[in-house]
């Protein structure tokens, strides 16, 4: 997969992008908008290759249909480095938002999200030397799923 990472984002932006698109997932009421199944999928495999790197399993048997489609969402990022996935969770996160916002629904919650990611700026000041433990915080969530699959 080609990097898709600006190249004014420090990895200490991508990493704090990332945590907050996490918190916003894991407290996304039910009664809120909801991503696609397949935003959901998506979600759920740049979470997995960020916390976990390549896939380490093998693919569920022929009848665990939700179990094999995020394996196999999952292994089609094989070879994903750590910040890219977590820069392409925000950026999937963004596009349910942005489809949120074409609903009046979900509109309201969908500019509140919009307006947090828009105030965070990446600075040329941000170390780069910061490690992956300093800022992702590790979590007991799958990042979008759970394991009935919602």
């Amino acid at each position: 997969m080609n990097n898709s990472i600006p190249p004014h984002y420090s990895n200490r932006y991508i990493q704090q992008r990332y945590n907050k698109a996490l918190q916003i997932v894991q407290h996304l009421p039910a009664s809120s908008f909801q991503p696609t199944k397949e935003q959901k999928l998506q979600l759920y495999a740049y979470y997995k290759q960020v916390s976990l790197g390549n896939v380490n399993t093998p693919r569920p048997g022929l009848f665990d249909v939700v179990g094999r489609a995020k394996w196999d969402a999952w292994k089609k990022l094989e070879g994903t480095n750590k910040l890219e996935a977590q820069h392409r969770y925000v950026d999937t996160l963004l596009e349910a938002v942005s489809e949120a916002y074409q609903k009046p629904a979900s509109r309201i919650q969908a500019q509140q999200i919009i307006q947090t990611f828009a105030m965070m700026r990446p600075s040329r000041d941000d170390a780069d030397d910061t490690t992956d433990d300093d800022l992702t915080s590790a979590t007991e969530d799958d990042g979008a799923l759970d394991d009935d699959g919602k």
